[in-house]
């Protein structure tokens, strides 16, 4: 009888819905909260393509071959964090086609973004691996990105971004700027690709 009991227990347990995540997986199809298509569809593609890329040019300090070798919230996690890059871009571009609501909608994705860097970003990585491989690889990509012979164009995007920030009402950060110029300057090198016109 008290077996019975406990073989209805566990049945009863596997019977429960799993208690579900806040985010599913981003897509190119994913909606974010203030951003429209195609300007949510080119953020997936571009964060998947940089996330691809770091893997091919760093992957070995992280025995890491493709993207199928991270745990998936490493992979969410690399994507939130060029996700919230992307954005910050697209507040500081100048963009054909962007509308009054698109400037009024980035600051709610860019909230959506960093919410889900903090979800996946802070769960303990795989068992045998010392830190999360998604964030890891990210950290590089900046480092990829700016490199000497960028440097004249930074300077120009910087104070570029940093005029358009203020002329938007945007508060942002030199951090801020650093990341959407990050972006840009990867779009002028052809790493990225560019923003379609809505």
């Amino acid at each position: 009888m008290k077996t019975l009991k406990w073989l209805l227990v566990v049945l009863l347990c596997w019977s429960l819905p799993a208690v579900a995540e806040p985010f599913a997986p981003l897509t190119i199809n994913s909606k974010i909260p203030g951003l429209r298509q195609p300007f949510s569809g080119i953020t997936f593609t571009n964060s998947e393509k940089s996330l691809k890329d770091l893997i091919a040019a760093y992957g070995k300090r992280f025995n890491v071959k493709s993207i199928g070798d991270l745990h998936s919230d490493e992979v969410q996690c690399g994507l939130a964090k060029f996700g919230i890059m992307f954005v910050k871009n697209l507040m500081l571009n100048e963009i054909p086609g962007m509308k009054s609501a698109d400037l009024e909608g980035f600051p709610k994705a860019l909230e959506h973004y960093q919410a889900r860097e903090a979800f996946f970003c802070n769960k303990p990585p795989p068992p045998g691996v010392k830190a999360n491989r998604g964030a890891e690889l990210m950290r590089l990509w900046m480092v990829r990105v700016m490199d000497e012979s960028a440097k004249a164009r930074e300077q120009e995007l910087t104070a570029t971004y940093t005029a358009r920030a203020k002329q938007r009402g945007f508060d942002v950060t030199a951090r801020d700027v650093a990341m959407a110029v990050g972006i840009g300057l990867a779009m002028l090198a052809g790493d990225l690709l560019p923003i379609p016109v809505p």
